[in-house]
Formats: C-alpha cells, structure tokens, sequence
C-alpha cells in the first residue's frame, strides 16, 4: 500500500532538528488516538485525519518560533 500525503517540509539545512522536534510535538498530539486496522486502510482516512489536522499545519515562521522558545527554555536551565 502506498501513501502520499502533503505533510510541512523543512526549507533550509541548518533547522534540521528543530523541525524534527516541532514534527515530532505534532506527532506527541496524537498519543491518545485510537488506531484501528480497519480505518487505517481504508482509504488512508486515519493517515488523512492526522496529516490534515491543525497540528501539522506549521510553517517555517512556526519552527522559527519554535527554535527561539527552545533556547529561552535552555538558558534558564
């Protein structure tokens, strides 16, 4: 089975692991989704739901913004 969905896409090659932290935070919100085989294949619609949602809808801006909060939090370590 294939899948192609539009999921953010980093643009630079210097925020390689802010963006994995800000795709990984994306996939954190869904830790109490219920995953059912059925809905999976079926026609994508669980994949579909996920990658549509709001939580991965971010933007450079946004992993930016991201990037800025992390070192605030790292200096008042």
């Amino acid at each position: 089975m294939k899948f192609t969905f539009t999921v953010p896409k980093q643009k630079n090659n210097f925020d390689c692991g802010v963006f994995t932290c800000q795709f990984a935070l994306s996939m954190y919100q869904f830790r109490d989704y219920s995953f059912y085989y059925d809905r999976i294949y079926s026609k994508n619609q669980t994949l579909e739901e996920i990658v549509n949602s709001a939580a991965f809808d971010f933007s450079g801006k946004d992993v930016a913004k991201f990037k800025k909060n992390m070192g605030t939090l790292l200096d008042r370590l």
